[in-house]
C-alpha cells in the first residue's frame, strides 16, 4: 500500500515479453523512486493475454476509441448522391473518472459535438472519422479510423418539391401566395430543409428557413402573401444533408421581356438557361405603345398565327389556303404570306394548355421570320377553359412578347360569333380590343364585322360551326387587310 496525497500522479505502464508466453506486465513508479516496481497479479484487475496491444503516452489520462455500425443506405430517384446512415458508439475511457467531452469530424466537412452520434454521409464513400476527447483536468487525446460506406447497397426513395401558387403570367395588381409543397415517401424519420428568398424591386430581401419531417404524407410551407408589383425574384430550395434535391430561382418579368420563354413544364414558363419565369404584362396603357406604320405599302413577311378562325385551318372543303386569300387581297404588297395553325392543345399531355400559346406563338414568328404578325389566338380558351380572366393576362403577354420584345409589327384578331355560343365570342372580343389598344396594336375585329353582315343572304359559317365558310373567310380576309392598309393616325 502506498498513500498518495490528493491530485494528479504519474503511473508509467510497460510490456514485458521474456520469450516465452506473451503476458501484459503492469508496474509504477513510485515518487523518489527510480525502479520500476512491478504490480503482483492479485493487484491486477486482469492478469492475462493482452489481445489488443494499444502504444499509450506518458501523462495521457484519456483513451479515447469509437465503433461504427452502419444502418442504413438511401437514395432518392433523380438524384445522384446515396445517402448512409452511421451510428457512432463512444468506448473512450478516462482513468481519472472525470466527465469527457467528445469532438466528432466525420471526414466530409461536418462536425459533431453529441457523445454517440448517428451521422448521414452523402456519398458511399471511404471516409476517416476523427474522435478528439476532452476532460474536466484538461487532458486531450483523438484517436481516428476508417468508416467505409460502400457496404450497404442503397434502398430508393421517391420525394419531390416544388413551388405552387406562382402563375406564369399575372398583372402588376394581382396578389401572390406561393406554398412550398414536398410529397412523397422517404426513410421513416428523416429530415428535409427548406429555404427560401423573396427579393423585391426596392432592393429589400427577405429569407427565411424551415425543416420538415418526412412523414410520407403532402406537406406544404405557405409563404407570405405579395403584391406583384413589388416582386423581382423567389428563390427557394430544398436540401437533405446538405445535398440539394430540389430548388430554382423565379424571375418577375416586366415588358419589354428581356428573355423569351424557352420551354413548358405543366403550367410554368422557363427560360433556355432553366429560370423560371414569371410574366407581368401592363393591365392598362402599356409602357410602350406599338409604332404606327408608315405609308409604305410594302411590309415584308406577313404570317397570321391561329388557333380561333377554324379548326381545319381556315380551308373549307375545295376551297383556299387562307394564306393564299389574304396574299391575293394584299395584291402583291407583302413580300410573302404565311400561315401557321397552332398546334392542340391534346398534343402535349405535359403541358397547360392555356400556357402553350406563349411557347408555340413566337417559335412559329420566329420560324417563318415574321415582320408582320396577324394574331388570331383563343378558340381553344373559349372551348376549354372559358376562363376570360386567364386568357385576358395571357393575351397581355403574347401581345408584349410580339411587339415590345421581338419588335414584330401586331395585329390582333377578335373571334367571329360562332353560331354555338356568340356571347362568348363577344366577351373574348372585348379583352382582345381591350388589350390590343392599350398598346396601340391594331385590332381586325371580325366579331363586329360579322354581326354587322350578318343577314339571311350572308352564311359565314359551314356545317361545322367553328369552320368559316367561303364568305367568311373572304370577309375575314377583308377585315385584315383593311387594318393592315389603314393610314396611321
Amino acid at each position: 500500500p502506498v498513500s498518495l496525497k490528493p491530485g494528479v500522479h504519474r503511473v508509467e505502464v510497460f510490456n514485458a515479453y521474456d520469450g516465452g508466453d506473451p503476458y501484459l506486465r503492469v508496474g509504477w513508479v513510485q515518487s523518489g523512486g527510480g525502479e520500476i516496481v512491478p504490480l503482483a497479479a492479485p493487484d491486477l484487475v486482469a492478469p492475462f493475454e493482452a489481445m489488443e496491444v494499444r502504444e499509450e503516452r506518458l501523462g495521457r489520462t484519456i483513451q479515447p476509441g469509437f465503433v461504427a455500425t452502419l444502418v442504413r443506405a438511401y437514395t432518392f430517384r433523380g438524384n445522384p448522391a446515396d445517402f448512409v446512415e452511421v451510428s457512432f458508439r463512444n468506448i473512450t475511457q478516462d482513468w481519472v473518472g472525470s466527465k469527457v467531452t467528445a469532438r466528432w469530424k466525420f471526414g466530409d466537412g461536418t462536425r459533431s459535438e453529441e457523445k454517440e452520434p448517428i451521422h448521414v454521409f452523402a456519398a458511399a464513400e471511404l471516409f476517416k472519422v476523427s474522435l478528439e476527447a476532452r476532460d474536466a483536468l484538461g487532458f486531450v487525446a483523438a484517436c481516428s479510423d476508417s468508416v467505409d460506406c460502400r457496404q450497404v447497397p442503397p434502398e430508393e426513395y421517391a420525394v419531390s418539391c416544388d413551388m405552387t401558387g406562382v402563375p406564369a403570367v399575372c398583372f402588376n395588381r394581382d396578389t401572390m401566395a406561393p406554398f412550398l409543397r414536398v410529397q412523397g415517401a422517404g426513410p421513416a424519420g428523416s429530415v428535409f430543409e427548406v429555404s427560401w428568398e423573396v427579393r423585391f424591386r426596392s432592393g429589400v430581401a427577405e429569407k427565411g428557413q424551415r425543416t420538415v419531417t418526412q412523414q410520407g404524407l403532402t406537406q406544404l410551407i405557405p409563404l407570405a402573401p405579395v403584391a406583384v408589383r413589388d416582386l423581382e425574384s423567389l428563390n427557394w430550395q430544398v436540401s437533405h444533408h446538405q445535398v440539394r434535391l430540389g430548388g430554382e430561382r423565379i424571375r418577375f418579368m416586366r415588358p419589354p421581356f428581356a428573355t423569351l420563354p424557352d420551354r413548358i413544364e405543366g403550367d410554368r414558363l422557363y427560360d433556355a438557361g432553366g429560370t423560371r419565369l414569371v410574366l407581368i404584362p401592363e393591365e392598362g396603357r402599356a409602357t410602350f405603345r406599338q409604332a404606327a406604320p408608315t405609308s409604305v405599302r410594302r411590309f415584308g413577311k406577313l404570317v397570321c398565327v391561329d388557333d380561333s378562325l377554324a379548326v381545319a385551318g381556315l380551308v373549307e372543303a375545295g376551297g383556299d389556303a387562307f394564306d393564299r386569300i389574304l396574299a391575293r387581297l394584299l395584291k402583291g404588297r407583302m413580300e410573302a404570306v404565311r400561315y401557321a395553325a397552332l398546334p392542340g392543345w391534346d398534343q402535349f399531355p405535359g403541358a397547360f394548355g392555356p400556357v402553350r400559346k406563349l411557347i408555340d406563338v413566337p417559335a412559329a414568328l420566329r420560324l417563318e421570320r415574321a415582320d408582320v404578325a396577324i394574331l388570331s389566338i383563343g378558340l381553344q380558351d373559349m372551348l376549354v377553359t372559358k376562363d376570360v380572366d386567364h386568357f385576358e393576362r395571357m393575351a397581355a403577354a403574347l401581345s408584349d412578347m410580339v411587339a415590345a420584345s421581338m419588335k414584330i409589327r401586331t395585329v390582333w384578331v377578335t373571334p367571329p360569333p360562332y353560331p354555338s355560343d356568340p356571347d362568348r365570342s363577344r366577351v373574348f372580343a372585348a379583352v382582345i380590343r381591350r388589350i390590343a389598344e392599350a398598346r396601340g396594336i391594331p385590332v381586325a375585329d371580325l366579331y363586329t364585322a360579322f354581326r354587322c353582315a350578318s343577314d339571311r343572304r350572308h352564311v359565314f359559317f359551314s356545317a361545322n360551326p367553328l369552320v368559316l365558310s367561303e364568305q367568311g373567310q373572304r370577309l375575314a380576309g377583308q377585315e385584315i387587310v383593311r387594318v393592315l392598309m389603314e393610314e396611321p393616325k
